[in-house]
């Protein structure tokens, strides 16, 4: 599999193929964006905070949002960063 996607499972159990747009560091956390593989124009990313890192055995864990005023934080990090 390509480096920029990664494969979360949701509450259901079901695999999620998503392509990493991006990660954006903001106070002192790291937050990924993401965008399913199979999306459409109108799909909107997945903004997940990078909860731990293990470089050597390549594991990294996520943790879902529940703070809007944070998501729109950090995507509008994400949209001034990549010019959207």
């Amino acid at each position: 599999m390509d480096e920029d996607m990664i494969v979360l499972t949701d509450a259901d159990g079901e695999e999620i193929v998503f392509e990493i747009l991006d990660v954006i560091e903001y106070k002192g956390d790291e937050y990924v964006v993401l965008i399913p593989e199979d999306a459409g124009e109108d799909e909107p990313v997945h903004i997940f905070r990078i909860a731990s890192e293990d470089l050597d055995a390549e594991e990294v864990s996520y943790e879902g949002l529940d703070d809007d005023d944070l998501i729109q934080t950090v995507y509008q990090k994400f949209c001034k960063r990549n010019g959207l």
